[in-house]
């Protein structure tokens, strides 16, 4: 990360996390809280997608897929609320799988349903 900041060029910070652990994404926050105070936008582009039938979805891949791309977002924006300055954006990365039916895609397309909804209702709702 500390390369890719580097030849991204000045002005900015590596920050090492997983959306899918909220303590990462309070370090997270805090760290653009401290070194900038406000965000502009935010652009929330979690997602795994791993192909399993539903039949063989266990938890561990149901709770690992939904734990980064709904639980994951969800946080992510509830968490820089605070952070957001007046006029700022929020976007949400969401897939058209969440209205088509892919074979071996339904957990992963189950998430993006939930983003939809979630983006529909609005973060301050």
């Amino acid at each position: 990360m500390d390369k890719a900041a580097a030849e991204i060029a000045s002005n900015v910070t590596a920050v090492k996390g997983d959306v899918a652990k909220p303590d990462d994404l309070d370090r997270l926050y805090q760290t653009v809280a401290a070194k900038k105070g406000k965000l502009d936008i935010l652009f929330a582009n979690a997602g795994i997608a791993d192909p399993v039938p539903t039949p063989n979805v266990t938890a561990e891949h149901y709770d690992k897929t939904f734990g980064v791309n709904a639980r994951g977002v969800f946080f992510t924006v509830q968490k820089a609320l605070p952070l957001m300055k007046d006029g700022g954006s929020i976007i949400v990365n969401g897939s058209g799988a969440c209205q088509k039916g892919i074979p071996m895609y339904s957990t992963y397309s189950a998430t993006k349903a939930a983003l939809r909804s979630f983006v529909r209702i609005g973060p301050l709702s």
